[in-house]
C-alpha cells in the first residue's frame, strides 16, 4: 500500500463520516416512563423532538413528575447512544464511540 492508496482511503473515510453525521438527525428513538405517563422522542444528535405528558402525570406532585421525566430522558439518551453505535458500525465500519474510554 503506497501513500496514494492511504490518501484515497482517508478521503473515502471522510466522505463516510460526513454522510453519517448528516444522517444523525434522521435517527429517532422513543422512550417512556411511568406506564407511558411521560413519552420522549429524541433524534440521533440527542436533541429532544417531542415530549408528551399524560393528564394523570400532571395531577401528581412535582417530585414524581421530575422523576418520571428524568427516567424517560435517560432512557431515550441510552437508546440514542445504542442506535448511533449500531448505525456507526454498519454504515462506516468504525468501532463505536462507546467503545472508547471517554464519553
Amino acid at each position: 500500500m503506497d501513500l496514494k492508496d492511504i490518501m484515497k482511503q482517508a478521503g473515502d473515510m471522510k466522505e463516510k463520516l460526513e454522510e453519517f453525521n448528516k444522517n444523525l438527525a434522521d435517527i429517532r428513538v422513543e422512550a417512556s416512563s411511568g406506564i407511558d405517563m411521560v413519552s420522549v422522542t429524541m433524534d440521533g444528535n440527542g436533541m429532544i423532538v417531542k415530549i408528551s405528558l399524560s393528564d394523570v402525570l400532571l395531577k401528581e406532585d412535582k417530585a414524581v413528575q421530575e422523576s418520571l421525566i428524568q427516567a424517560a430522558l435517560n432512557d431515550a439518551t441510552k437508546k440514542v447512544k445504542e442506535k448511533v453505535a449500531e448505525k456507526q458500525k454498519s454504515l462506516i465500519g468504525l468501532p463505536s464511540m462507546m467503545d472508547f474510554p471517554f464519553k
